[in-house]
This record gives C-alpha cells, structure tokens and sequence, in this order.
C-alpha cells in the first residue's frame, strides 16, 4: 500500500529527530544550535540547514519551484521547532527529550494552561488567548511566529510534544481548505486535555479524601 501523506512527513521528522538523539553529546548539541538559527525563517534562507532539512528526503516530499513548498515549510518548521524546544535540555536524558508520541499540540497546551493559571482560573486564559492566537493565523508564517512562543513555554515547564504530528499539521495548515480541520482538531485536543486534567484532579482529592 502507497504510504500516506501523514506517514512520509511524520517518518521524516521522527527519523532526523532520532538521528539528532543518536549523535555523540556535542555533535547533537551543534547541530540543535545550527537549527535553531533558522527559527522563523523560511526554508532555504540559511545555507548551512540545507543538508539537515533536504538530505535523504524521499522523492515524494522532494519539491519544486522557485519558493518553498508546502512539504518543506512543514519539515523545515517542525524540525527547527524541536531544536528550539530541546535548548538547554539532554536530548539523551528520556525526561528532558522534548519529543513525546501521542502528546499533540492542543494537549500539551491544556497542560501548560493549566500549570500557568491564577488560583482563580480553572486554566490559563492568558495562553488560552496565544493558543487562539496561532490558531486563527492568516498563513504558515504567523503560525510558526506563535508557535515559536507557545514552544518557548511548553520548554520553560518541561512539557514535551508530538513532532512527527505537529509537522503533518503544519502541512494541512498550508492548504486553506484544510485549515478549519486543523483548527477543530487544535480546539478538541485542548478541550479534551483540560477535561483529563480536571477529571485525573478530582479523583486524586477524593482519593485523598477517602
């Protein structure tokens, strides 16, 4: 069976992530810096990212034309996302990787929410509002601009995320078409998140309770 769009662009992201955690402490560490150099950039505007982002890129995530494509921004962002998001962190220590399967944007949000509030808040309405914010954003470009704050965050407070799933969103953001689904689907996990962290709290009081 041909593989899907999502499977070629999570594989991808997931491989060079895993490639960058296998490299010795330094090279890993120069490498993450290197990335982090292209943070809101386009794709193609710093030499020096070029072998990390296009080398061994299979044919069908390969584009052409004069500007970047769609396959690229998602790759290019995600990746240079991750490195800023593993700054100051061990890539080889398991509690400090900053990449977690099935911890999706929206999630990981709800949990910065949530550890950001006021006692008088059941979440944070400030990153409610950032969340939003990105959420709403006119293209690729103001999307990674908030994203690169909300990452910055979930860094500060140690909260990992999904990088193979959030590049397969940036991707689908880029088609306008798609970009509602995106949206619902942000909206839900957040939701849903909030929901598993009011409902884990209520039976650890009454537990303690009890």
């Amino acid at each position: 069976m041909e593989e899907t769009m999502k499977a070629l662009i999570s594989r991808q992201v997931e491989a060079k992530i895993g490639y960058m955690k296998n490299l010795d402490e330094s090279e890993a560490k120069a490498l993450l810096a290197k990335l982090r150099r292209g943070v809101c950039r386009a794709p193609g505007d710093v030499p020096e990212l070029w072998g990390i982002i296009f080398d061994d890129l299979p044919e069908k995530l390969q584009e052409n034309g004069e500007t970047p494509g769609k396959k690229e921004w998602a790759l290019y962002i995600a990746l240079t996302m991750f490195a800023l998001h593993q700054q100051g962190r061990d890539i080889k220590n398991e509690e400090e990787f900053m990449y977690k399967e099935e911890l999706p944007l929206g999630k990981a949000v709800a949990i910065l929410a949530v550890r950001r509030k006021s006692p008088t808040e059941q979440y944070s309405e400030a990153i409610l509002r950032r969340f939003n914010a990105m959420a709403t954003a006119a293209d690729i470009n103001e999307f990674a601009w908030h994203l690169k704050s909300i990452v910055t965050l979930l860094r500060g407070e140690g909260i990992a995320l999904d990088y193979p799933d959030l590049a397969y969103k940036l991707y689908l953001y880029q088609d306008e078409s798609k970009r509602a689904d995106v949206r619902l689907e942000l909206g839900r996990a957040f939701y849903k998140g909030i929901s598993k962290i009011k409902n884990e709290s209520e039976k650890e009081e009454e537990a303690y309770e009890n």
